[in-house]
Order: C-alpha cells, then sequence, then structure tokens
C-alpha cells in the first residue's frame, strides 16, 4: 500500500494484478475540497479505481480502464529530464 495524490488529496489503496486485469480493494484518503480542474481530475480517477479494471502500458503510458469503458493514463517524465 503506498500513499498517492492526483493533485488536491492523499489516496492510498491496495490493487491485485492477474493477467491485464486489476482488482482495486477500498481506496482511503483526505477529504478536502479542491478547486477544478484537480477536483474534477480526482474524481475521474477514483471512479476508475472503484473496483475491476484492465490496464494496458504503452512505452511510459500506464492506462486504466473500468468495465463501464471509462479510462484514464497517464505519463512518466522520460528519464533525466
Amino acid at each position: 500500500m503506498s500513499a498517492s495524490s492526483p493533485g488536491c488529496n492523499q489516496i492510498r489503496g491496495v490493487a491485485t494484478v492477474s493477467g491485464a486485469g486489476v482488482m482495486f480493494g477500498r481506496i482511503n484518503g483526505t477529504s478536502m475540497m479542491c478547486p477544478d480542474p484537480q477536483m474534477t481530475v480526482e474524481r475521474a480517477l477514483l471512479a476508475v479505481l472503484d473496483g475491476r479494471a484492465t490496464y494496458r502500458i504503452d512505452h511510459r503510458t500506464p492506462t486504466l480502464t473500468a468495465a463501464n469503458g471509462e479510462g484514464f493514463s497517464a505519463t512518466a517524465p522520460a528519464p533525466g529530464t
């Protein structure tokens, strides 16, 4: 379990990976209200982290897709940047 911040609140949870699937357990976090766009992004991410999702990694870009088809991607910076 590790903590992360999507730009506003700190969130923490557990995930189990099996094949191309990820099952997220309970996600805990702080409950600060933040201005948009941070709050909008955070809500979208938490919706994807609610239950089962599939994942794909394309070079430095992991993508999570929830069962309802909604997804979330993030790109890691290149080493040394």
